[in-house]
């Protein structure tokens, strides 16, 4: 099935997919990565649904009744008056373009930890993706029980919620992925493997 999560509800156009096809990494050059579908709309009217959207769309691709990738269209179709709307091509990427966003609003934390699954409102990843417009329902984060003195970012860095995250991951050897699910979760870079001698 493939569940487009339109403005006026959800509509399933399985029937109008042709081309089905999804590309995934855990990471580039140690960094979250977004994974992608793309796909072939064939049927004129779901085009132009689409096209009357004013922002992104949920999507929900399932096979076999098991996610196969959850995640947004973006709104970014190109068409002209006179294209023929029988074969649009349509993008979809995981949640994880969401953490593109620049970073508005000062932050100044004090005391937080990393990761804190157990205390969410002091915990930095979860602030961030937070921040970032996630939900705790697509968020199966590890603890990093590491406590931050002081942090802070200044709107005037142009940060996004992408390089704070990867910077944090990366200084505590993690990397972030977001599965079939489009959930998030935590990856060790560098997992030990048994003990020294």
């Amino acid at each position: 099935s493939v569940i487009i999560g339109f403005t006026g509800g959800d509509v399933e156009i399985a029937e109008h997919v042709e081309g089905l096809k999804k590309t995934q990494r855990m990471h580039t050059n140690l960094k979250g990565c977004v994974n992608t579908c793309k796909f072939v709309c064939t049927d004129v009217d779901t085009a132009k649904l689409f096209l009357a959207e004013t922002g992104d769309v949920d999507i929900t691709i399932q096979k076999d009744s098991t996610d196969w990738f959850v995640g947004i269209v973006r709104n970014t179709h190109k068409t002209t008056i006179s294209a023929n709307l029988k074969r649009m091509p349509v993008e979809c990427s995981d949640k994880s373009t969401l953490l593109d966003a620049k970073i508005d609003a000062e932050i100044s934390w004090a005391s937080y930890d990393v990761c804190d699954t157990a205390s969410k409102s002091t915990s930095l990843l979860h602030q961030l993706f937070y921040g970032a417009g996630l939900i705790e329902a697509e968020l199966s984060l590890t603890d990093i029980a590491e406590t931050i003195d002081y942090y802070v970012v200044e709107p005037e860095e142009e940060k996004t919620y992408k390089d704070e995250i990867d910077s944090l991951l990366m200084e505590f050897g993690y990397v972030y992925d977001v599965g079939d699910d489009g959930v998030f979760v935590l990856y060790e870079l560098f997992p030990t493997v048994g003990t020294p001698a």
